[in-house]
């Protein structure tokens, strides 16, 4: 398990060591800015230019390029901001780098870099930045990105989502930052190196699972179970014209490890859902009272392909009268919510994606995909549940707690995955796991599963159904 930082925890977790310990800032950089010049030394054929900026990312960059020079290697300084008006330790290295006769040089639109230059260092700006680039910061992220030299970054690549910086390689100190995780952030960090400083290890921040922590967190499996103590879903779901995802939800649900699965389904697709999900019971929606249907039931899923019509709302609102029993919900289950916004519950999980999410929230779709943590949190809030929302990074948040998940691939941008997680998680639920660590798993799971399909059968070609064969859970 990894967990994340934002960039005012880390700044607040720098300043408490110090208080506390009296350590000084000027080490913790030198301790920085050791691993950008390992990195540096790594990366670079032969001399190397580093960019520095006006605050403590430039003051990482100076130091760098010092350790870089005094290990033997050829580099230049580009100042981007008058190195005397620094301040504290980034002065100090600035001054440091011009005592052993290290070239510091103003940059500007044009100016040639060294013949043997085979590096360019991006100490800019780092997490810190929320406005986008202006004048010669911005001219210097254009160069960078049209170099054709390797792009080495310093924390963050320089930027916000209207220009960045594209590194090959990013090195950041104590933990991976928040903006590692998210677009664009995530895609222009290139290889992300987290080194150590010396700040003592703690709880603190986002967790994000990763694959080896599945097993540890999922219910054991006695060697005399059977179908009847593995737990037993619900799916409400599917309609004319959409049997297909009441099919994916059922038969992942059973992937992922529940006993039984009944559908709870209009008449007229039936025979799909018994062709489709052979492993799966139906009752039908015409003749049984909803109550009766999911008597008895671990949990349930409700919402793929389920419709809009009263019949569907009617499910909808006797499963809100059922709040102990854990359920999840997505698609039209989320539509109906959002017309009709009720508490649901700790033991509910929404799933939406960022338009799902605009509409329960009343924000803008674009909003939520630019700050998921934030829509994550305010929907856990406003729904009194644990809220999932999906992106190429899904964001988990439930009573003020916040999770990430990034395994998946840009292959599972295809229709149906959506109901293939919910009906993961639900069977995660259905064997007694908690529903903010069902959430959690579910997602994890789901985008392991995602990835061996993409390496069996490529991005583009890979369809929902795949990421039930490749689902592996030991």
């Amino acid at each position: 398990m990894k967990r994340i930082l934002t960039s005012e925890q880390m700044r607040l977790v720098e300043k408490a060591f110090m208080e506390k310990t009296g350590y000084p800032s000027l080490l913790l950089m030198e301790h920085a800015a050791q691993a950008v010049a390992q990195e540096a030394l790594a990366m670079a054929r032969d001399g190397a230019a580093f960019f520095c900026g006006p605050g403590n990312n430039g003051g990482d960059g100076y130091a760098a390029a010092r350790l870089f020079w005094q290990a033997g290697r050829r580099c230049e300084v580009f100042a981007l901001s008058d190195p005397e008006k620094l301040r504290g330790d980034a002065l100090v290295n600035a001054r440091l780098c011009r005592a052993l006769g290290i070239p510091i040089r103003a940059w500007e639109e044009g100016t040639p870099l060294a013949p043997d230059c085979s590096l360019v260092v991006d100490a800019l700006f780092g997490t810190g930045l929320s406005r986008p680039l202006e004048g010669v910061y911005a001219a210097a992220v254009r160069f960078f990105n049209g170099c054709d030299l390797p792009v080495l970054a310093v924390d963050m690549p320089s930027g916000t989502p209207e220009l960045m910086t594209r590194a090959q390689a990013t090195v950041t100190f104590h933990r991976a930052k928040l903006c590692h995780m998210l677009f664009p952030g995530r895609e222009n960090a290139g290889r992300l190196v987290v080194a150590p400083i010396g700040l003592p290890e703690d709880e603190e921040g986002m967790t994000v699972l990763e694959e080896a922590d599945v097993a540890s967190l999922l219910p054991p499996r006695r060697r005399d179970a059977h179908k009847g103590t593995c737990g037993h879903v619900l799916v409400a779901a599917g309609s004319p014209g959409m049997a297909g995802a009441a099919a994916l939800c059922a038969n992942a649900a059973m992937r992922a490890g529940a006993g039984l699965c009944t559908l709870f389904c209009a008449k007229e697709t039936m025979p799909i859902l018994q062709t489709l999900a052979p492993c799966a019971t139906c009752r039908l929606r015409e003749e049984t009272r909803v109550e009766d249907a999911f008597a008895g039931k671990s949990a349930v899923a409700a919402g793929p392909g389920l419709g809009m019509g009263r019949g569907s709302a009617a499910v909808l609102e006797a499963l809100l009268r059922a709040k102990e029993t854990a359920q999840v919900w997505d698609a039209d289950a989320l539509t109906y919510l959002s017309q009709n916004p009720a508490v649901l519950g700790e033991r509910f999980i929404i799933t939406p994606h960022p338009g799902e999410a605009s509409r329960l929230l009343g924000i803008p779709a674009a909003q939520v995909a630019r700050e998921p943590v934030d829509a994550a949190l305010a929907l856990s809030e406003k729904y009194a549940c644990t809220a999932l929302v999906k992106g190429a990074t899904t964001v988990i948040a439930f009573q003020g707690q916040c999770a990430l998940n990034t395994a998946g691939t840009q292959g599972m941008a295809t229709g149906g995955s959506g109901d293939v997680l919910t009906g993961m998680i639900a069977g995660l639920l259905a064997q007694g796991v908690e529903p903010f660590l069902a959430a959690r798993l579910g997602a994890l799971l789901h985008g392991l599963a995602g990835e061996r399909a993409a390496q069996r059968l490529g991005v583009r070609s890979m369809l929902a159904q795949d990421l039930l064969g490749s689902l592996c859970i030991e």
